[in-house]
């Protein structure tokens, strides 16, 4: 409104103007009489005009002058808005420092911290920031009662912890010691190239993930460049596996944790080594005197790779996770649902196994893209006529109760495959003939599925060779007999000569049961065997 008011006055003002200059002609015969009075006339007219054209200018002037001075006192009321929206901002967020807790009290760089308290509000971009000695440090999560970061880069010390929110505000203070890692013990002192070793210690914080300077943020490195494969990282011990290509002699281990801004090493820990990284392969079986379970916490932005001192690993992809998960190995006695098709018929083409199961985890994970899997195997179970050329990785199937084979390569005396689901896999030897024998004698037994669940028929499966007939009882958890039978006749035949018995279960309910499977044969002795198994209603 204010600029048509402005626009109407200039208007008038020109055509004022327009007006004071109008002329009457001037020539001889109109110098007198009525044309002198309309000379006159115009002149007082004119000077009327420009009175009226001076007070108009005047007046503009004085209402330009009001404007100016409104826009600057809307300035100033903005901001005394902004100020008063600022000071209730902080009052409700507790301006001036309020409690807060802070854990750990002590930690290395790069380590993660959680600081617990009250009105922290919500995460606001750049104007919420936690600052350590002065430093901002990195965030995952700001809530009001939690927030959580990583430590940055600092000397060892104690520094003031400050959660901020919009500039010069604080919100709450605490301390926090930076610490520097320590290393105890390094065992073994002496070992092969890639073998398993253990750190203990202090100070060397959670395994955090993550990358910096192409590096892990946190990482055991020998002689200060090599990275070593990590199987698990606890604030007091690091297990991992030396590098294989670790030249035989004396050497060192340190832990390093990086920050923002830099890295903090700790002390560095002496062991040898022979040079011997194939028989160190040739070892990784179960009979590995390291714990064989593995297990670290990978960023799903990250990804990252876990390795157990079996030399079973799991590398995952960068955002191939939905969120940061702990990803976990281990090698143990096989299930006995995959161990009873252990041995199993494809085209007539039998499978054998060649090493420990390896159980990936979280069991049945599916992820966003394929990680690549590193499976282990013993060369001593590879059978006569048979070399590395003709093992594969095959996953157990759970659904299918079946093996089955996964495209694999074999490298560096282990099988590398590509899988997207995380389970249980194993080294597997194909083509193999395995002639069954005839001879009457316990070879193994065993019940599958169990526990028997979702209405599914536990299987009694007994090898024994050859035979004429059998005999079946299952007994409850208190002694009692709750089902029998007889059978007359010769066995089946499979990759052994084999009897095998289906219970329906008619009336049996969840519960541990005792099954019983007895072969006989004429002028032999009879073969008994018994196995405990669970039925899951």
């Amino acid at each position: 409104m204010q600029s048509f008011f402005v626009a109407g006055l200039l208007s008038l003002m020109s055509l004022s103007a327009a007006i004071a200059q109008t002329s009457v002609p001037q020539d001889a015969a109109a110098q007198t009489g009525p044309a002198q009075k309309m000379r006159d006339y115009y002149k007082a007219d004119a000077a009327e005009f420009e009175a009226l054209q001076e007070k108009q200018s005047v007046d503009l002037k004085r209402i330009l002058t009001r404007m100016q001075t409104l826009e600057a006192d809307q300035k100033k009321l903005r901001t005394a808005n902004r100020q008063a929206l600022h000071v209730m901002r902080a009052n409700r967020f507790g301006s001036g420092g309020g409690a807060a807790a802070i854990t750990p009290s002590s930690a290395p760089v790069g380590a993660l911290f959680t600081v617990t308290g009250s009105g922290f509000g919500d995460s606001a971009s750049t104007n919420t920031v936690v600052l350590i000695g002065g430093t901002t440090a990195s965030m995952t999560l700001w809530t009001e009662s939690r927030i959580q970061g990583t430590l940055p880069y600092l000397t060892t010390g104690q520094y003031p912890v400050v959660v901020r929110r919009y500039a010069g505000n604080t919100i709450a203070q605490t301390y926090i010691t930076i610490v520097a890692p320590t290393i105890t013990a390094a065992s073994p002192q002496t070992a092969e190239a890639g073998g398993a070793f253990t750190l203990t210690g202090t100070a060397f914080g959670g395994y955090s993930g993550g990358q910096l300077n192409g590096k892990p943020a946190a990482r055991v490195m020998v002689d200060g460049s090599a990275v070593c494969a990590l199987s698990s990282w606890t604030d007091s011990q690091i297990r991992g596996i030396i590098p294989d290509d670790t030249a035989a002699g004396p050497h060192t281990f340190t832990v390093v944790r990086e920050g923002s801004g830099g890295a903090q090493a700790s002390n560095a820990a002496g062991f040898t080594t022979g040079g011997n990284v194939s028989a160190a392969r040739a070892l990784a079986s179960a009979s590995n005197s390291y714990d064989p379970t593995a297990g670290l916490l990978l960023p799903a932005s990250w990804g990252g790779a876990v390795e157990s001192a079996s030399r079973a690993a799991v590398s995952v992809p960068a955002n191939a996770l939905a969120s940061d998960t702990v990803i976990s190995i281990a090698t143990a006695a096989i299930s006995q649902d995959a161990a009873a098709l252990m041995f199993q018929s494809e085209n007539k083409i039998y499978i054998k196994p060649v090493g420990q199961p390896v159980t990936f985890g979280p069991a049945d994970l599916t992820l966003a893209s394929p990680a690549t899997l590193t499976i282990p195997f013993d060369r001593a179970q590879i059978p006569y006529g048979k070399t590395e050329r003709d093992l594969a990785v095959y996953k157990w199937d759970d659904a299918a109760q079946s093996w089955q084979k996964v495209a694999s390569t074999l490298k560096n005396g282990r099988l590398v495959a590509q899988a997207q689901q995380l389970s249980l896999y194993q080294a597997m030897a194909q083509g193999v003939n395995q002639a069954a024998s005839e001879v009457f004698a316990l070879r193994q037994f065993y019940v599958y599925p169990n526990p028997a669940k979702n209405g599914n028929s536990p299987k009694l499966h007994l090898e024994c060779g050859v035979g004429d007939g059998y005999d079946v009882r299952i007994y409850d958890v208190a002694g009692e007999l709750r089902h029998s039978a007889h059978f007359d006749g010769p066995p089946q035949l499979g990759t052994e000569y084999n009897y095998e018995y289906v219970w329906d279960m008619n009336g049996a309910g969840s519960g541990v049961y005792t099954a019983v499977m007895e072969a006989h044969k004429a002028g032999e002795g009879n073969i008994r065997a018994k196995k405990k198994f669970a039925i899951v209603r």
